[in-house]
C-alpha cells in the first residue's frame, strides 16, 4: 500500500512540476524550434569548416570534450581531466554514450577523431587550433591522453572549439568524404535533411546522454535579408534570429510576443588590408585609413550603441586582451599627412569585400563616405558568405570587412591564427608577417604561466596596432530575438553557441 502511495505521489509531482511530458503546461512534445541563418553552413563535417553558420549547426548534432562558459571550462564528453608529464593532458571520458548511428562513444573514438584532425590529407580548414598535437593515446575505454609536440598552455581552451567535436568513426567509414553532408555525432539532435539555400533539418536524439531535449525537431534556414529575418519572426516563420540591425533592435523590444537579448560577445569587427597589394603595402597608408574613419559615430548612428569601440583584436572578455593600446584615434589631418609622406596621390579606387549582411553593408557605407575626404573611391563587393570566402583564400581583394570570434576565449587562438605569418594566407588573409609578433605568439602559447602569458600577448598587440594589418573598428553585443513560448534558450558569447538541450516549445 506504502509502495503504491509513493508511486502516486511521484506521478503527481511529475503532473505539477511539468517535468515529464504530460501535464498542465507541460511543453508539448513533437514542437519544432526554427532558426533564421544569414546564410547556409558551408559544410558539416566539423574538421571540415572553419564558419559560423556551419558551426551553428555543427554545435546541435556534435560535442567536443570540455565546454567554455561563463564559469570556465566545463565537462562534456570528458569528466575530468589532469596534466601527466608537461606537454600531455589525460581525460576520463562519460560512458554509456552513442553516436547517433549506434556506435559506442569512447576512447578510441576521440583517437580516431584527433588522428582525423591533424592527419594534413584532411586538409581540416581550422587546422591552426590542434596544429600543435602530436597524437592520442588509448589508455582504456574510458581514458584517452592527448600529446602535443611543446608545452601548449591553451590546449583545453582549444578543445573547447567545435572544430575538434568527436565524430563517429563508423560514419566516417560508411560515408568517406560525403560525411560533410551525413555529419553523425553524440549531440541532443541528430541530422534529418539538407536542403541547399533553403534548409538543414535536424530531429531529436531520444537516446542522449543527457536526457531527451524536449523539442522534436529544430530547422535552420537561411535568411540573408534581415528585413525578411525581421518580418518572419514576427509572423512566426522563424522562432529566433541573430544580429538584428540595430536600428530593429527598439522596434522588436517594444514587441510583446518577442524577447530581445542583449550579450557581451567574443567578437570584433575589423577592416582588414592585403598587405601585399598597394597601396597597403605601406603601413603609412594602412594608418592613415585608420585615423579617417570616425569609429565613435559609426556606433552611434549605424549601431545605436550596441557595441564599444575596438582598440585590438581582442574583445574584453577573452583572456589576454590588452585594454591600453592606444588604438586610432579620429584625426584627418593626421591621415592627410600620412597619405602626403607615403606619396600616394587621390583617386585610388580599392576593392573592398563583404558577405551579404545588413551591418556590413552599412559599415561599407560608413568607410567609403570617411575615405572620401583623401581621396579614395572605395569600390564595395558585396557577396554571399561562400563566395565572400573563397574570395580571401584567393586574394582577391585589397580591403575586406570581418566579424571574427574569439571561440576559445584565449588570445591563442585569434592572434596566432590571424597574425602569425605561418597562417598566411588563410587564415591570415592580410598576409601579414612581423617576425618579433611570431617570436612572441610562439613563446605566449608554450608557457604555462598565465601572467606570463598575458604579458606577452599585450606585447604582441602592442605591435600588431602599431603595424596595422587591420583596422579594428568595434566590439558588438550578441544580439538575438526569440518568439514568446520559446524558453531556455541560450547563446553565450555568440550565436554560433545557440542552446537548444533544454528549450521548450509552448504554442
Amino acid at each position: 500500500m506504502i509502495r503504491r502511495m509513493l508511486a502516486g505521489l511521484v506521478v503527481l509531482l511529475v503532473l505539477m512540476t511539468g517535468s515529464g511530458r504530460i501535464g498542465v503546461g507541460a511543453p508539448a512534445p513533437g514542437d519544432t524550434i526554427t532558426v533564421a541563418m544569414q546564410s547556409d553552413a558551408t559544410a558539416l563535417d566539423p574538421h571540415r569548416t572553419n564558419d559560423g553558420p556551419s558551426f551553428l549547426v555543427i554545435n546541435q548534432i556534435f560535442e567536443t570534450l570540455l565546454v567554455r562558459t561563463a564559469r570556465g571550462l566545463e565537462p562534456r564528453l570528458a569528466l575530468s581531466w589532469r596534466p601527466v608529464g608537461d606537454r600531455t593532458w589525460e581525460f576520463k571520458l562519460r560512458r554509456g554514450v552513442k553516436f547517433h548511428d549506434g556506435t559506442p562513444f569512447n576512447a578510441e573514438a576521440v583517437r580516431f577523431s584527433i588522428d582525423r584532425f591533424i592527419n594534413p590529407q584532411s586538409r581540416a580548414r581550422a587546422y591552426f587550433v590542434l596544429s600543435m598535437v602530436e597524437g592520442a593515446k588509448v589508455i582504456a575505454d574510458d581514458t584517452v591522453q592527448i600529446t602535443t609536440r611543446f608545452p601548449f598552455a591553451a590546449l583545453l581552451n582549444h578543445l573547447t572549439h567545435p572544430s575538434t567535436s568527436v565524430i563517429s568513426p563508423t560514419a566516417v567509414g560508411r560515408f568517406g568524404a560525403d560525411f560533410v553532408r551525413n555529419p553523425v555525432g553524440t549531440g541532443p539532435f541528430k541530422f534529418d535533411s539538407w536542403v541547399a539555400r533553403d534548409r538543414i533539418t535536424m530531429v531529436r536524439n531520444d537516446d542522449y546522454w543527457g536526457g531527451p531535449p524536449q523539442i522534436a525537431r529544430v530547422i535552420m534556414r537561411p535568411i540573408p535579408e534581415a528585413s525578411t529575418q525581421i518580418v518572419e519572426l514576427e509572423s512566426g516563420g522563424v522562432d529566433l534570429i541573430f544580429n538584428m540591425p540595430a536600428d530593429s533592435v527598439a522596434r522588436l523590444d517594444r514587441n510583446p510576443r518577442v524577447t530581445v537579448y542583449k550579450e557581451p560577445s567574443f567578437s570584433a569587427n575589423y577592416i582588414g588590408f592585403h598587405m601585399e597589394r598597394a597601396p597597403f603595402t605601406d603601413v603609412r597608408v594602412r594608418r592613415a585609413v585608420g585615423h579617417a574613419v570616425r569609429v565613435a559615430g559609426l556606433i552611434t548612428f549605424f549601431l545605436k550603441d550596441l557595441a564599444t569601440p575596438a582598440n585590438g583584436p581582442l574583445s574584453p572578455v577573452v583572456f589576454g586582451a590588452n585594454p591600453d593600446l592606444p588604438g586610432y584615434e579620429y584625426d584627418l589631418d593626421r591621415a592627410r599627412a600620412l597619405l602626403a609622406e607615403a606619396g600616394v596621390r587621390p583617386g585610388l579606387r580599392p576593392r573592398l569585400v563583404i558577405f551579404e549582411s545588413a551591418e556590413w553593408r552599412r559599415i561599407a557605407q560608413a568607410i567609403q563616405a570617411s575615405l572620401q575626404p583623401l581621396g579614395f573611391q572605395v569600390e564595395v563587393d558585396v557577396v554571399e558568405f561562400g563566395t565572400w570566402l573563397s574570395r580571401l583564400d584567393r586574394g582577391e581583394f585589397e580591403m575586406y570587412g570581418m566579424r571574427w570570434g574569439t571561440v576559445t576565449l584565449d588570445a591563442d587562438y585569434t592572434l596566432y591564427s590571424l597574425f602569425h605569418s605561418s597562417q598566411a594566407p588563410n587564415p591570415n588573409y592580410s598576409r601579414y608577417k612581423n617576425p618579433e609578433v611570431d617570436r612572441l605568439l610562439d613563446e605566449g602559447r608554450a608557457i604555462a604561466d598565465q601572467g606570463r602569458r598575458e604579458q606577452i600577448y599585450r606585447r604582441a598587440q602592442t605591435l600588431i596596432v602599431r603595424d596595422a594589418p587591420m583596422i579594428f573598428l568595434y566590439y558588438p553585443l550578441s544580439t538575438y530575438a526569440v518568439r514568446s513560448g520559446i524558453q531556455h534558450t541560450t547563446a553565450p558569447f555568440s550565436w554560433i553557441n545557440l542552446e537548444l538541450r533544454k528549450a521548450t516549445v509552448q504554442r
